[in-house]
């Protein structure tokens, strides 16, 4: 539990904590951070993401070396080209033509 460090009522009256007693609260909570972050993290790297319905859940998405070719699986699939680094995203389901090549901007350096 973060342990709150007392700073007393003026500055200065000799209410609030000594520096050396603030500065091991301050050590404390951040190591109880960090600690629960590392948790967050191992936790995160256990999910598993659902292939869920649209609007709002994930959505299918696919890595390749080439653009999209047939037709999407679902409405608002993500295809990623590596080779040419665009992105594609799907606009319907009934034909190849429903992928969209979203236009960003590269960064270069």
């Amino acid at each position: 539990m973060v342990e709150r460090i007392e700073i007393g009522k003026t500055p200065d009256d000799g209410t609030g904590e000594s520096l050396r007693s603030a500065f091991e609260k301050v050590n404390a909570n951040f190591a109880e951070l960090a600690a629960a972050l590392a948790r967050a993290s191992a936790s995160a790297a256990r999910a598993t993401l659902p292939n869920g319905g649209w609007p709002g859940e994930w959505v299918a998405r696919h890595l390749a070396d080439r653009p999209p070719q047939g037709t999407p699986p679902l409405l608002g699939a993500l295809w990623v080209d590596v080779t040419t680094q665009e992105v594609w995203i799907s606009t319907g389901t009934a034909a190849s033509t429903d992928w969209r090549r979203l236009m960003l901007e590269r960064q270069e350096g």
